[in-house]
């Protein structure tokens, strides 16, 4: 029975900002396919702060990584990180950029013309397939584009030594970096292709470290920041609304970001406490969060691309009914995924190593080595 359950009772409030994340990347992307006549969802500059869901999941991520992995050391134990987080991630990634390429090549043999060139630029193909898309070596997006933030996560988790050995001197100096890091991103904004907060596939890399920073620091910290907010779960909601808000009224996503970041650090100090009703119905769901982020774009070339406008027309009705299969098909798709593919890829791929593994000598490491303090949970 395919039946989705959390993989740790300690993350359920992330898990649940984990769905609700993808959902708002989901909702961003396919603005342009909302159809309300005389205007669309991307004609409303209140849908922009969606795109910054993304860097809720490298705060989320940091924390996560931090977690199950804090204690790592040596090049053996490195090798077999980065292989156990190309395992989850590379699978459903190859998958969907073999999908593009099957498409632009249909396109090709029948002599015809995408609705976006560039999306099948060949010169792409090897950037995408190792995962170097973030880097700018392309002009645009390319093939399933929302593997950016793929690429600057690996990025994230090869520099992971180097902000373990930061943590392990201070827990705060992740964040310290960071914000010297996003300082520096304000001051060189002038020189950067666009506005940081937006980087992609042009230098998206250079945002998603700070926020991962952040996820590390506010993870070996999260006792305390639970007894500041008093009640993290309250400042969890109370930020949700407030970036509402600040949408609505088009305050400044320069802005807006630094309270994403309040949000996802309010969710790492409310998995301290005890989680309610509500968090522990969506925590489950947080399993489909990577193939929901990874698969709507697929799901929306097939349905839009290729049915809605090459066979069903293209009227308001039929797009807009079009948009609500989306939204049932690529849940279906993820959920699929998870159990047919990706679990049964990520198992094969970890037992590879799995000798290597139980062979690999475990460093004993003394209570002051800990980067991850686990004192008793507030009452």
């Amino acid at each position: 029975m395919w039946k989705l359950r959390t993989e740790s009772e300690k993350f359920l409030h992330l898990d649940a900002i984990r769905i609700i994340s993808s959902i708002l990347v989901v909702i961003y992307h396919y603005r342009n396919q909302w159809n309300f006549g005389s205007t669309f969802g991307s004609d409303y500059p209140q849908f922009e702060v969606l795109r910054l869901s993304v860097d809720m999941f490298f705060v989320i991520s940091g924390a996560i990584i931090c977690y199950c992995y804090g204690e790592m050391r040596g090049s053996i134990e490195f090798c077999q990180f980065m292989w156990k987080r190309g395992a989850r991630l590379l699978p459903l990634h190859w998958a969907t950029l073999a999908f593009y390429v099957l498409v632009g090549l249909v396109y090709m043999r029948i002599d015809a013309s995408p609705g976006d060139p560039s999306k099948y630029d060949w010169n792409c193909l090897i950037p995408n397939a190792l995962l170097l898309n973030s880097f700018h070596l392309c002009p645009g997006h390319s093939f399933n584009h929302v593997s950016w933030s793929i690429s600057a996560e690996m990025f994230c988790y090869a520099a992971f030594p180097a902000s373990l050995m930061i943590i392990k001197w201070r827990r705060w100096a992740p964040a310290a970096l960071a914000a010297a890091w996003i300082v520096g991103l304000f001051a060189m904004q002038s020189t950067l292709p666009e506005d940081w907060t937006n980087l992609t596939h042009d230098f998206g890399v250079i945002r998603s470290l700070p926020a991962f920073l952040l996820g590390m620091s506010a993870f070996a910290l999260r006792y305390e920041i639970a007894r500041f907010l008093v009640v993290p779960a309250a400042a969890l909601v109370f930020g949700l609304g407030c970036l509402i808000i600040g949408a609505i009224f088009l305050l400044p996503i320069q802005l807006l970001i630094f309270l994403v970041y309040f949000i996802a650090i309010s969710a790492i100090a409310a998995d301290t406490k005890e989680s309610g009703t509500f968090v522990r119905f969506l925590a489950p769901w947080g399993q489909l969060a990577y193939g929901v982020y990874m698969l709507h774009t697929v799901v929306r070339t097939i349905i839009f691309s290729i049915c809605a406008k090459g066979y069903l027309g293209s009227s308001i009705a039929v797009q807009n009914l079009a948009l609500v299969i989306c939204f049932f098909a690529f849940f279906g798709l993820a959920y699929v995924s998870f159990f047919a593919f990706e679990r049964p890829a990520r198992k094969w791929l970890c037992s590879l190593w799995s000798e290597s593994e139980r062979q690999a000598p475990k460093a004993v490491m003394s209570e002051n080595d800990s980067v991850i303090p686990r004192p008793a949970p507030l009452g």
